[in-house]
């Protein structure tokens, strides 16, 4: 199958998917359709912007790049996601997911410091996201088995088709035509199930009886996206620190934090060499002062994103220390004391959100 064959079945399912919409918007009188309608269109002129775009392509003769193409797919993907955090937002009473968006929102933004590389970083982090979203949906409404097991299947085969991706296995419009096939089914069942949906209040939300094994799954996405959010979180802010102190001594730098390779770095040139230690010291340092201050000024899980935040700076901080002059044996030693830290980071993490049940983050 060629490029403008997929280019064009990426059209045709895009379509539809405004056209499933469309019938959405027809049942106004169910109360959850009033209460999001606002947030389904905003889904529904997503779809629409990169419904225009793909004419461009297909139907206009404007040259195919795939660069654009993934910048274009990404914002949709971002505009989609944010909607539908708030339309599960809208039917409970607590503030978990809201905090959750909160945290995309910023994973993001530090995502945005590699500018070369950002849709790929917004398609991951969107993808993690609807997954801790779609873990969310039997705990709102019960009725609601397709939404959930849709929304799963679309997040977890689209991060494997983006994976896929960047390994060059794919192309970029093989990859958004199945991953839009999976969300045209995943909006076929909100189109039938969202009716389902009710308001839950707070007193009636705590008193349920659990699905054992959904509250497993539930609990395992949770610190999957969580620690994946703070990892590339990390990451960034690591690397923002070596390029902000490189500016600092006139330095030429450029955060990568993915650039086809096993490990994350920054490119650095500078004319005078005074200045290496500091800016070699600054990646490893401002992520450890960060981490610290969630360990000790935030609640439970706050507290375990701390410490997430300081295990994956230690052995994002291996290079560093050879920068520095430190022998190979201290460099594994940061490697070793980064993964005991992320074990009982992650250890804690669970914990606290066992603990916490269905409280606010």
């Amino acid at each position: 199958m060629t490029t403008d064959l997929a280019l064009v079945l990426n059209l045709a399912i895009s379509l539809a998917t405004l056209l499933a919409l469309l019938l959405l918007f027809q049942a106004r009188h169910s109360s959850a359709v009033k209460r999001n309608f606002v947030k389904l269109a905003i889904i529904w002129f997503a779809q629409l912007v990169f419904l225009v775009a793909l004419s461009g392509w297909t139907l206009f003769g404007v040259e195919f790049n795939s660069h654009s193409f993934l910048t274009i797919f990404s914002l949709v993907l971002v505009a989609q996601t944010l909607a539908l955090a708030e339309i599960l937002n809208s039917f409970r009473q607590d503030k978990t997911i809201r905090n959750l968006t909160w945290l995309y929102i910023l994973a993001l933004a530090l995502s945005l410091l590699s500018l070369s590389n950002f849709p790929t970083y917004f398609i991951i982090l969107s993808f993690l996201f609807t997954l801790l979203l779609a873990s969310f949906i039997p705990l709102i409404c019960t009725r609601a088995e397709g939404m959930f097991y849709t929304g799963l299947i679309y997040s977890l085969a689209s991060l494997a088709l983006i994976f896929l991706k960047l390994f060059s296995l794919l192309s970029p419009a093989y990859f958004t035509l199945f991953s839009n096939t999976l969300f045209l089914l995943f909006i076929l069942f909100l189109v039938k199930e969202l009716t389902y949906f009710k308001f839950q209040p707070k007193e009636r939300f705590l008193g349920r009886e659990q699905n054992y094994f959904l509250l497993f799954i539930r609990y395992f996405i949770f610190i999957l996206v969580m620690t994946n959010f703070i990892f590339i979180a990390t990451i960034a802010l690591h690397e923002l620190s070596h390029s902000l102190a490189a500016m600092f001594y006139g330095c030429e730098s450029k955060a990568v934090i993915y650039s086809g390779e096993a490990y994350p770095y920054s490119e650095i040139i500078c004319n005078d060499l005074n200045g290496k230690l500091v800016i070699a010291l600054a990646g490893p340092l401002v992520p450890l002062l960060v981490g610290i201050a969630l360990l000790f000024v935030g609640g439970r899980i706050v507290s375990s994103l701390g410490l997430l935040t300081i295990g994956f700076n230690l052995i994002a901080s291996t290079r560093d220390f050879s920068e520095i002059g430190l022998d190979q044996s201290m460099a594994l030693a940061a490697i070793a004391t980064g993964a005991i830290v992320l074990l009982f980071a992650v250890i804690m993490l669970a914990k606290a959100r066992i603990e916490s049940g269905r409280e606010n983050l």
